[in-house]
């Protein structure tokens, strides 16, 4: 490869890891601005995350926040204890998962119909979230939306980062970011956070784990194992019970560090790819500058990401929504009827429900026959 060729691709590589920043900031700066989580924790923990996923699965694995569980903890302002029991309890729910062979039955038991429902319906979703932010700055999303959409044409441009110094630029000169945010540079350890036994059984945490575990089961292993399986056919490690199991470790590590429930995402493997990413440098460069700003900047470090645009986050999701949601032309014509349906309930309520009816309905289950059971 000539070197133009392979700076080329370390642009479209830094690009692609750089593409699922839209589900990941909104749910970190709230989790470290209302709940008052450590910036070194949040920071730190998803740092160590990514690079730990980019080295074993070996491909643009993403690592997002757990969106039930984070806004649940958002809406009801839990401290950052509570929150660390929740995070150390759902992991321990995923090793379990993994332990038992739970996680490979259920994923084994899921129809091809069901799986391609829920990632449509997860992308049209995050879509019209990506909608939401753009009319913050209308003017400028749309911009962003047309010259995005004329790069995409040419794979050689890295999209998102065009689209992140365009935006940032466009902030300062209309107006919309009022200058840049003091660096203090020092050296941030995480917090420890060691949980009360007695917090893992409080209303709010056992709210806080039924609403998520249901979601981290469709998105983050069913869905995002299939998508992973489309995108990336070579790589055999991403498994229903290696995502049960790298995220139950994460969740452990994040518990007792004080940072906040995390996930994997179809979402993001969809955003990585859409964006340019191909290989595991997208997400190890990603997870060591998360590292580096946890470690080495904390609070300043957050205020420097806060001057991205919504209009940028919000093209990033709109266009990383439509890769997930293309998964949809890949059903089979019979199997139409229950993807739509799956996908519909998902977008109007959520994706474990979509599950559920999705499986009643491709198996011809009524309500009647299911409770003779």
């Amino acid at each position: 490869m000539k070197p133009i060729d392979r700076l080329r691709s370390l642009f479209l590589e830094a690009s692609g890891a750089l593409g699922d920043l839209g589900t990941f900031l909104p749910y970190v700066i709230g989790a470290i601005s209302i709940n008052h989580l450590s910036p070194s924790s949040v920071f730190s923990t998803f740092g160590l995350f990514y690079v730990s996923s980019g080295l074993f699965y070996r491909m643009p694995m993403a690592v997002q926040p757990m969106k039930a569980a984070s806004a649940y903890a958002l809406s009801y302002e839990l401290t950052p204890d509570a929150i660390a029991a929740a995070s150390v309890a759902i992991g321990v729910i995923l090793v379990v998962l993994w332990a038992t062979g739970a996680i490979k039955w259920l994923v084994k038991h899921t129809p091809g119909s069901v799986s391609i429902g829920i990632q449509t319906g997860l992308g049209i979703s995050l879509a019209l979230l990506g909608i939401k932010f753009i009319m913050q700055q209308p003017l400028l999303g749309l911009i962003l939306l047309v010259m995005m959409f004329l790069i995409f044409q040419n794979s050689r441009f890295p999209a998102a980062i065009i689209a992140l110094i365009l935006g940032i630029l466009s902030g300062y000169a209309t107006g919309l970011i009022n200058g840049f945010p003091a660096i203090v540079p020092g050296f941030y350890l995480p917090e420890i956070k060691l949980p009360v036994i007695a917090d893992l059984f409080s209303a709010n945490i056992l709210t806080f784990i039924m609403i998520q575990i249901p979601l981290t089961l469709t998105n983050a292993v069913i869905a995002t194992s299939a998508l992973s399986s489309k995108l990336y056919p070579s790589h055999k490690r991403v498994t229903a019970g290696n995502l049960s199991l790298s995220m139950g470790i994460a969740n452990l590590f994040s518990g007792t560090l004080g940072g906040m429930p995390m996930c994997h995402g179809s979402g993001g493997v969809a955003a990585h790819y859409k964006f340019g990413a191909r290989h595991a440098i997208a997400p190890v460069m990603l997870g060591t500058f998360f590292l580096f700003t946890g470690l080495f900047f904390g609070e300043s470090g957050l205020e420097l990401l806060k001057i991205i645009p919504g209009a940028v986050l919000g093209c990033l999701l709109f266009y990383s929504g439509f890769e997930l949601a293309g998964v949809f032309k890949d059903a089979k014509k019979k199997e139409m009827s229950v993807v739509v349906i799956v996908a519909v309930i998902s977008i109007a309520t959520n994706p474990a429900l979509g599950f559920v009816l999705g499986i009643l309905v491709n198996y011809g289950v009524n309500i009647d026959k299911f409770r003779r059971y």
